[in-house]
């Protein structure tokens, strides 16, 4: 260990207050303008505060103690509420603070964790881990301004990445918008004057297997596949399949429900050589046409802000049969179709770079701080 550098546990150099937070339901709490944190930081605003001052909180329980989706170590100040999923610590001087908050974003708490389907860091546990810490403030200050400085640079790698990934994305929607705008010798229909429209049938999650008759689940359409679909992610076996509806090739699978507003809609070209199960939270829409270009258009602005107002909200956001069918669609002849889709396909392709470089530049900036806070902190694991 360095000269000048102890080995400290949490309670030598700061103080629990964890007596002090209130949680609150959800059912109980009143709107207002004070930030409400939880283990993964402000999670409402309320009209009420329990703190004043500038303090660390440490996740208390949750999956991200072991998944590290966020940091478990977040700094808060000024008016703020509390509730028990976090611990609050005060610190005696902020350069502590900042290096406590670094040290936690690179130590990792497993050996301190209780329970592993709801693993919980309590607060026993958190006064037993040790930290590597100089004794000098200034000392401690240096190696905050340098983690600062660091990962400013690092943080400014991944955001020059985001930003082209963004107007790529800015310019693909300008691009399909314009492309989409009605023109000399289109027609103006509605989605069910072009698409004979089904609904899928119920299956769960449970019963997708993977050898069996190809199926889509709404849920797949979300997280899995892209604008179309040759090969489905799953089966369901046979005797279930009996009592199913299905895509057939060129057919267009729309999902009808999800946990938000403006992504449910969208849809996928389906272009497997078996027929596939659909969800019933899909539609199949069968039809004549460029089933990439009504793909497209069912990622457009226009056709999302359309089926907006026929979105019922909820736990589930979903809309009803009539709402699609009654979209209206732009409908250039069959040539014009494949001419647009070529274009799209290209533009489409280059955000998709974008993205995968995007990908690659954060997962490689998110390791460079690890292992610059592993080589600060002398932290092995």
């Amino acid at each position: 260990m360095k000269k000048g550098w102890e080995y400290k546990k949490l309670p030598e150099i700061s103080e629990n207050l964890d007596s002090l937070r209130k949680p609150v339901t959800k059912k109980n709490r009143t709107a207002g303008i004070y930030p409400y944190y939880g283990a993964s930081g402000i999670v409402d605003y309320v009209d009420d505060y329990l703190f004043d001052e500038d303090l660390l909180c440490i996740s208390e329980d949750g999956a991200n103690l072991l998944m590290r989706t966020y940091p478990i170590a977040f700094p808060i100040s000024g008016k703020v509420w509390v509730n028990n999923h976090a611990h609050v610590l005060r610190f005696k001087d902020m350069a502590t603070q900042k290096y406590v908050e670094y040290f936690f974003a690179g130590f990792k708490v497993d050996e301190y964790i209780t329970g592993a389907a709801q693993p919980k860091l309590t607060q026993k546990a958190l006064n037993n881990i040790t930290i590597k810490i100089p004794n000098s403030i200034d000392e401690q200050q240096s190696i905050v301004d340098y983690l600062d400085s660091a990962f400013a640079k690092i943080d400014a790698m991944k955001g020059n990445a985001e930003k082209a990934l963004n107007e790529a994305k800015a310019l693909f929607q300008a691009s399909l918008k314009k492309m989409l705008e009605p023109k000399e010798g289109w027609e103006e229909k509605k989605m069910g004057d072009i698409c004979e429209i089904i609904r899928g049938k119920r299956f769960v999650r449970t019963d997708i297997v993977e050898d069996g008759v190809p199926c889509i689940h709404y849920g797949d359409i979300y997280t899995h596949y892209g604008l179309s679909v040759k090969k489905t992610r799953g089966c369901i076996n046979p005797e279930l399949a009996k009592k199913m509806r299905f895509a057939e090739k060129n057919d267009v699978v729309v999902v009808q429900a999800g946990e938000n507003n403006w992504d449910i809609g969208v849809g996928i070209a389906y272009f497997g050589d078996e027929p596939a199960a659909v969800h019933d939270a899909c539609f199949i829409l069968k039809h004549k046409q460029n089933p990439m270009y009504i793909t497209y258009y069912l990622r457009s602005y226009n056709y999302h802000w359309y089926l907006l107002d026929y979105v019922h909200e909820g736990k589930i956001c979903s809309f009803l049969k009539p709402a699609l069918e009654n979209a209206p669609i732009p409908l250039p002849p069959l040539s014009v179709q494949q001419s647009i889709v070529d274009t799209l396909d290209s533009l489409k392709s280059k955000v998709d770079r974008l993205q995968d470089n995007y990908e690659k530049i954060s997962q490689e900036c998110d390791a460079l701080k690890q292992a610059i806070l592993r080589q600060v902190f002398d932290l092995t694991f």
